[in-house]
């Protein structure tokens, strides 16, 4: 007898169109917690938003972020106006939108050198930092 049991197609995040940008964040957003808790905000949309958040050299935070329209809205209003509790957002520039593109990054990529679970904002018994 033939097996007639169809495969069930996984759902891949990363080969799901979507929407991108690039963004940089100006203000006091270093050393603040700003990428775990744009990491801690990622995860709220349960996988449909990931990106990266890259420290620079000039003091800013920069990166790239996909997912749906309306998720990626709300990210821009995070971006701009809310951040961590320690960070100052003086602006925000969103550059290279793009609509339906495919995934270019899974999950959440940064340049930080402590754990992500090890911040200012969310630990204070580690002498980490």
């Amino acid at each position: 007898m033939a097996n007639t049991k169809r495969r069930r197609k996984s759902s891949d995040n990363s080969k799901k169109q979507v929407d991108s940008f690039e963004y940089e964040v100006f203000g006091r957003v270093q050393k603040v917690g700003f990428r775990v808790m744009m990491y801690k905000k990622l995860q709220e949309f349960n996988g449909d938003v990931s990106g990266s958040a890259m420290n620079t050299s000039w003091g800013t935070v920069r990166g790239e972020l996909f997912g749906s329209k309306a998720n990626l809205e709300k990210m821009k209003l995070w971006l701009s106006l809310t951040g961590s509790p320690r960070s100052r957002i003086d602006s925000c520039r969103i550059t290279n939108e793009r609509q339906n593109v495919e995934r270019e990054i899974v999950g959440y990529k940064h340049n930080r050198k402590l754990p992500l679970w090890c911040s200012p904002d969310t630990c204070c018994s580690c002498n980490i930092i």
